[in-house]
């Protein structure tokens, strides 16, 4: 028995010793795996914060990024607006053409548009797109996407309304110079060609009747010249005048339609190519309605020199008609008239009025029913037969002459 308690009592510390061992070894177990827990929790920790922290940075550059764009095209569209208004000043400043109504106005050319277009840009520029500096860093981050949205509209918005502006100021210049100048100008001219086409025909018949009919030719000469020059002014109205105005307004009604399409598609893409077509129709206007008045004021000077020219025609002819009277007047006062005596006891005719031209050109010494006599008032002068006074020589004869108008003529 001893031997066995022995054994027994020999063999306790043997199995005691592995058991303290193993509770050493749960100890520090259970202790490591609480310090691994405690490590890896500040661990993560620190990883989420350095990615909100760059979340937050990245937010803050976008935000940034967005307001310099807006801030780019707020500018961009504040040019162009300026541009346009220079355009409308300078082109209302000076009329094309001196006496015409001007190419363009500020109201009429697109003036509300312009005012209205800057109270849309200043609307923009007064979007609250800022941060308060107060609110959480993920507060921040989630306004920063806010902003960039808000910016991002506004510049679509801005985008949408650069193009109606354009569209809309270049549509009301082109309309305005189509119906206040175009339009007038080239009414203007085709009513002169019309006055000149009527005056034409009425100055040829009239030189075609006159013909034989003047003391001279000087009067159908001038018109001629007349009918010559108003005939070729026509011509040249036409080519430089009346077809180049109607080819442009042509073109300009066509691009008012184009324009007017563009604005009620949307179509901001080809405002570029409808301002470049605008700019082209402008200009081209600016030369044409110059010639336009100018053709018109040649064409109806023309009509009054027509009229002056067939005046004086007419004046030839009562001229000739009036001579003609004078004579046949002058014929007839010799077949009736009988023999005076003059203070001087000769016996003569009425030499003025009795005498045809062919007669006292024939010098002889008596003329009416008296055979001889003298010629002079006292008796005691010459003898003979008298002066002839030809036809516009503008001279009278004496106080006893009746042949008839100063310049007619007659015997003296």
């Amino acid at each position: 028995m001893s031997m066995d308690n022995g054994e027994i009592a020999g063999s306790m510390p043997v199995l005691a010793e592995p058991r303290r061992r193993s509770r050493a070894r749960w100890v520090i177990a259970v202790v490591t795996a609480a310090a691994l827990v405690v490590v890896g929790g500040g661990a993560g920790v620190l990883v989420w914060n350095a990615g909100e922290n760059s979340r937050h940075a990245e937010a803050m550059e976008q935000w940034q990024q967005a307001l310099d764009r807006l801030e780019a095209d707020l500018a961009a569209a504040e040019a162009v607006a300026d541009d346009l208004a220079a355009v409308v000043e300078e082109s209302s400043a000076a009329p094309v053409v001196e006496g015409v109504v001007q190419a363009v106005d500020v109201e009429s050319a697109g003036g509300d548009d312009l005012a209205a277009f800057a109270l849309l840009v200043a609307e923009k520029r007064e979007l609250d797109l800022s941060i308060d500096p107060g609110l959480s860093r993920a507060q921040k981050i989630d306004r920063a996407g806010e902003v960039v949205t808000a910016v991002e509209l506004a510049r679509g918005d801005l985008a949408r309304d650069v193009g109606v502006l354009q569209l809309s100021v270049t549509s009301n210049r082109v309309a305005h110079v189509l119906a206040d100048v175009l339009e007038p100008a080239a009414t203007d001219l085709d009513a002169a060609v019309a006055a000149v086409g009527e005056s034409l025909p009425a100055a040829q018949e009239h030189l075609a009747a006159s013909e034989g009919d003047t003391l001279d030719d000087s009067a159908r000469v001038a018109l001629t010249g007349a009918i010559d020059s108003a005939a070729a002014a026509v011509e040249v109205a036409t080519s430089e005048g009346v077809e180049p105005g109607r080819a442009l307004l042509d073109d300009a009604v066509g691009l008012l339609a184009d324009l007017a399409a563009a604005l009620d598609d949307a179509d901001f893409a080809s405002v570029n190519a409808l301002m470049a077509r605008a700019d082209q129709t402008l200009e081209g206007s600016a030369e044409i309605t110059a010639a336009l008045p100018e053709h018109a004021a040649e064409l109806r000077a023309h009509v009054d020199a027509l009229a002056g020219a067939r005046d004086a025609v007419t004046q030839a002819q009562n001229a000739k008609a009036a001579a003609a009277a004078a004579a046949r007047a002058s014929g007839g006062t010799k077949n009736t008239g009988g023999s005076q005596t003059r203070p001087g006891g000769s016996s003569t005719g009425n030499q003025s009025a009795g005498a045809s031209a062919p007669a006292a050109k024939g010098g002889s010494g008596s003329s009416g029913s008296s055979g001889s006599g003298s010629t002079s008032g006292s008796g005691g002068g010459s003898s003979g037969g008298g002066t002839w006074v030809e036809e516009g020589s503008g001279t009278w004869c004496d106080t006893t002459d009746t042949s008839g108008a100063d310049g007619v003529g007659g015997w003296c």
